[in-house]
């Protein structure tokens, strides 16, 4: 999977899901802010322990896969809004753009929560 073209051609998404409502650090195109291979890492993260399914899973939140994501071997602070544009470009579109803390229909591919 080549990650930089990925980006490129979802990046539209980071915008059409930024709400203009939330603080600074809570919008998807903050992913923007990452460098290529802080990008990079986290979409790995994304795409390597998450598949998309028709249920929400309400056990946590962008912000808690935030903290998972941090405490991971190779994982490093980032804000919950890098995080929601991380889930886009990977594929995994809210289910509610509206909200601050963000829901996704996935289940975890491997144990790291």
């Amino acid at each position: 999977m080549n990650i930089n073209k990925l980006i490129q051609q979802r990046k539209k998404l980071l915008t059409e899901y930024s709400t203009g409502k939330y603080r600074k650090n809570n919008d998807p195109v903050d992913f923007l802010e990452l460098s290529l291979k802080e990008q990079e890492s986290l979409i790995k993260f994304c795409v390597t322990y998450f598949i998309p399914r028709k249920t929400r899973n309400s056990h946590y939140t962008s912000y808690g896969f935030k903290h998972v994501f941090e405490n991971t071997e190779g994982g490093f602070y980032i804000t919950n809004g890098q995080f929601k544009g991380a889930m886009l470009i990977s594929g995994f579109k809210p289910v509610n753009k509206f909200c601050l803390n963000s829901i996704y229909c996935i289940s975890q591919k491997k144990p790291c929560l």
